[in-house]
């Protein structure tokens, strides 16, 4: 049975709590027919490009994940952040019309489409009002490219509309390896089992397919990355990407803890919470937009680092998967970022040759040289660095992932159980217990 449970709305000037246990939660269906336009500009994290154009036929989401920063939106209407936007639906049923009109006016300036932004394309109403689907119809007339992120199932209905678009992808968002981890934060979502079934039948219609492993939560489903990857690959998904747990506004933090604390145990919630707190220092939410996305410890790191692994060594993201929309800008960052680093490494190269003692400057030539993928060169300037420096773990995690790469498993596991005894040596238990996550997960027989 679930309850009405709302944070106060910051822009109400008055708040009201219920005398008693609050009602039961029912479901409301509002059609908003005063909508003058669909698509909206907004700015967007660097692997989609800097700017994005998105289309929301709904707002509000049944799906119901505890973490959603679409909910400050609902606030913007009046609702709440919390049952309010599970149960409040607000439909555009004149969004196909809309749609029409703007790209009549501006297709030529138009990249791509995302579906969507606020809310779930493929939410349950979309079964009976169809309206990510005509609005599909309108973007294959338009010629646009288009990219889908969804929950759903349901996508599968639409598969010979999408098979009509110059180009498309679809991207399944699971960030959770079974239906028993995922129901604390996502508790009406379809189960991830049934999410991989649908990514493997888009990609056997020869839809470019991927995976969102997001939001990753420091402490609770970072394990889940590797097995996730495996799957999506054996699902047909030819690209995968990752982004950390970003809570946006207060009512969302106080409804997100107290969802925590209803459906998990008291030292599970401690450790995400503290887990949280480290890599936005000290709070649950982020400074800047900036930091959104990623974290700031070597948590976060290693993290990282394990999901470039398996991304890797499963061939996602390679150019060959072309199709996608949001590719291209992809790759143009990427490119500049290239240029951008190898700058970078022949600042450092002199000041190494200046001073071939300097370790400092061994450590970020390391950096840079696997950001480029040169495992070699990481192999042989980190075991340069570690003959001079007084690391404190930090270094043996990056060089044990470059033998893993080069295929030298034993050099890596010793690596990584040398790492665990540095750490602790100098006071980091949570680094050592990333490595010891680290040779349970990349060295698993």
């Amino acid at each position: 049975m679930r309850r009405i449970t709302n944070p106060p709305n910051p822009y109400n000037k008055l708040s009201a709590e219920f005398v008693g246990e609050p009602p039961q939660t029912k479901l409301e269906i509002f059609e908003e027919t005063a909508t003058k336009k669909v698509i909206t500009k907004a700015f967007a994290s660097g692997w989609e490009g800097g700017w994005r154009y998105t289309v929301n036929c709904y707002r509000g989401c049944i799906h119901g994940c505890t973490y959603c920063f679409a909910r400050q939106y609902h606030e913007f209407l009046g609702y709440g952040a919390g049952t309010d936007f599970e149960t409040k639906i607000v439909v555009k049923p004149n969004a196909p019309q809309l749609l029409r009109a703007e790209l009549k006016k501006c297709r030529n300036k138009m990249p791509h489409l995302d579906f969507s932004f606020a809310t779930d394309p493929y939410i349950a109403l979309e079964a009976e009002y169809r309206l990510t689907r005509q609005c599909l119809e309108v973007c294959a007339e338009f010629r646009v490219p288009v990219s889908i992120v969804t929950k759903s199932p349901l996508v599968t209905r639409d598969i010979d509309v999408l098979q009509r678009l110059e180009k498309v992808s679809v991207f399944f968002s699971i960030p959770f390896l079974t239906k028993e981890k995922s129901n604390p934060f996502e508790p009406y979502t379809p189960v991830p089992e049934a999410r991989f079934r649908a990514m493997r039948q888009i990609a056997d219609a020869g839809i470019k397919t991927g995976i969102g492993v997001a939001p990753v939560i420091p402490g609770y489903n970072e394990p889940d990355i590797p097995k996730l990857l495996e799957r999506a690959k054996d699902a047909g998904a030819t690209r995968a990407f990752m982004s950390m747990l970003h809570i946006d506004t207060p009512s969302i933090e106080e409804y997100f803890v107290e969802k925590m604390n209803e459906r998990l145990p008291a030292t599970r919630v401690v450790k995400i919470t503290n887990s949280m707190k480290r890599e936005r220092g000290g709070t649950l939410r982020h400074a800047t937009y900036k930091e959104r996305m990623t974290g700031k410890t070597e948590q976060w790191e290693v993290t990282q680092r394990l999901f470039d692994f398996h991304a890797r060594r499963l061939g996602f993201n390679t150019r060959e998967n072309d199709g996608d929309p949001i590719a291209d800008k992809v790759e143009q960052n990427v490119s500049l970022e290239k240029r951008t680093m190898q700058n970078r490494i022949e600042v450092f190269e002199q000041m190494l040759a200046a001073d071939p003692s300097n370790t400092m400057v061994m450590f970020g030539l390391a950096k840079e040289y696997e950001k480029l993928g040169e495992d070699a060169k990481v192999i042989a300037m980190l075991e340069k660095y570690l003959a001079g420096a007084d690391d404190e773990g930090n270094a043996y995690g990056m060089l044990a992932g470059a033998y893993l790469r080069s295929g030298d498993r034993e050099k890596a596991r010793a690596t990584y159980e040398k790492g665990v005894q540095v750490s602790l040596a100098h006071g980091h238990p949570s680094m050592a217990s990333e490595y010891r996550m680290a040779i349970d997960t990349d060295l698993a027989d």
